[in-house]
């Protein structure tokens, strides 16, 4: 998740609604065979995924 985050400038929380919650979702789903829900959730719990995400990065790229 990291990687991904990185790659597409994401500091922070996401937002649940932003396109890439979904795609981290849909990421551990395929990597561990899980529903969409049990994905969000340990998104979630793990600090990744929020009702509003952190924005930007402050330093831009």
């Amino acid at each position: 998740m990291g990687e991904y985050q990185e790659s597409n400038g994401l500091y922070g929380i996401i937002g649940l609604n932003d396109s890439h919650a979904r795609n981290l979702i849909e990421a551990v789903q395929a990597s561990f065979q899980v529903s969409a829900d049990a994905a969000r959730v340990r998104l979630s719990k793990l600090g990744i995924l929020g009702e509003t995400g952190g924005g930007a990065s402050l330093f831009g790229r």
